[in-house]
C-alpha cells in the first residue's frame, strides 16, 4: 500500500520533557481547536502515522508549515548544503534510532528553526499561497521530480528565486506559535489566503497531487489549520530571517537511508 498525509497549515515549538529532542523543542502541528485541545505534538504523530505502518508499506507525508523539519521524528534527515550545489548535494544524518518497519518520507516545508512562508508572488498575485506547497506543484507538474534529489533541488531553487536577497512585495511571514510569541503570522500584503498552504487559483491538474490532496483531507481531520492572520510589532526581526540567504529549506526525512537518485513517486 502507498499512503499520503497533506498538512498545510500553522506549526509550532514546545518545551521537550523526555531529553530526547537535540533542541530541546518538540515540533507541532496546530488544530483548529488548539486552543482547547493543544498542539498536535510530533511523538503523536509518529505513534498514530508511523509505528503502525507495517512492511511493505510506504507513506509520504508532505507538510507545510512552520518548524516541521523533524515533525515526524523519523531516524535520518537529510542535511542540504549552505547553497544550492546542484541535486546531488547534500548528506545524512542519523537522528533517530526507532524501529520502523515500513517506508515513511517526510517532505517538510523547512528546517526546525525555520518558518514557512505564504506570499503571492509565485502566483502572479493570484493567490497567497504556501511556498513549499507550491513549489512542490510545480516541481511535479513540470516533469522536475524524476528523483528525491530533483524534487528537493527543484523546489529549492523555485523558492530561492523567488525570495533572493531581499524581501518583495506580497510576502507574508507565517509565524508558527511557540514558547515565546503569542503571535500567528504577521502580513506583509498581497490577497489574504490560507496560511500556510493553498490558497485559491492553484491547478493542482497531477493525478498524483489531487491524490495527496485528496488523501490529505480525509486523512488529517480534525487536524485543519487555522486560517488567522494576525499581527507582531517587531516586523524587522522577522524579515532578517528570510534575508541574506536564510530562506526557509525544504527539507526531506525517512525511516531509513536510501539514494537520494530513487525514483519519486507518490
Amino acid at each position: 500500500d502507498s499512503l499520503v498525509f497533506m498538512f498545510s497549515g500553522h506549526g509550532g515549538q514546545k518545551r521537550d520533557r523526555t531529553g530526547l529532542e537535540r533542541d530541546g523543542k518538540c515540533e507541532t502541528l496546530l488544530p483548529l481547536d488548539h486552543r482547547h485541545s493543544g498542539h498536535i505534538v510530533d511523538d503523536e504523530l509518529f505513534n498514530y502515522l508511523v509505528r503502525p505502518l507495517p512492511q511493505g508499506a510506504r507513506l509520504h507525508v508532505i507538510c507545510d508549515s512552520c518548524h516541521s523539519g523533524t515533525i515526524l521524528d523519523l531516524n535520518y534527515q537529510h542535511t542540504p548544503p549552505k547553497f544550492v550545489n546542484g541535486p546531488r548535494a547534500g548528506r545524512w544524518d542519523q537522528i533517530g534510532n526507532e524501529y520502523i518497519p515500513g517506508e515513511v518520507y517526510l517532505i517538510s516545508g523547512c528546517q526546525d528553526h525555520q518558518c514557512s512562508v505564504t506570499t503571492s508572488r509565485m502566483s502572479g498575485g493570484e493567490a497567497t499561497t504556501g511556498a513549499m506547497l507550491y513549489s512542490f506543484v510545480q516541481a511535479v507538474e513540470s516533469g522536475r521530480c524524476r528523483s528525491y534529489a530533483e524534487l528537493l533541488f527543484t523546489m529549492r531553487q523555485i523558492i530561492e528565486e523567488t525570495f533572493s536577497n531581499n524581501r518583495r512585495p506580497g510576502l507574508n511571514f507565517n509565524f508558527g506559535i511557540n514558547n515565546n510569541t503569542n503571535y500567528h503570522s504577521v502580513s506583509y500584503g498581497g490577497r489574504r489566503g490560507m496560511g500556510g498552504g493553498v490558497g485559491g487559483g492553484v491547478n493542482m491538474g497531477q493525478a498524483a497531487i489531487a491524490g495527496a490532496a485528496a488523501f490529505g483531507v480525509a486523512m488529517i481531520g480534525a487536524a485543519v489549520a487555522e486560517n488567522v492572520i494576525g499581527h507582531h510589532h517587531d516586523k524587522g526581526r522577522q524579515a532578517a530571517g528570510f534575508l541574506g540567504g536564510k530562506v526557509q529549506i525544504p527539507t526531506l526525512s525517512s525511516a531509513h537511508m536510501f539514494d537520494l537518485q530513487q525514483p519519486f513517486y507518490l
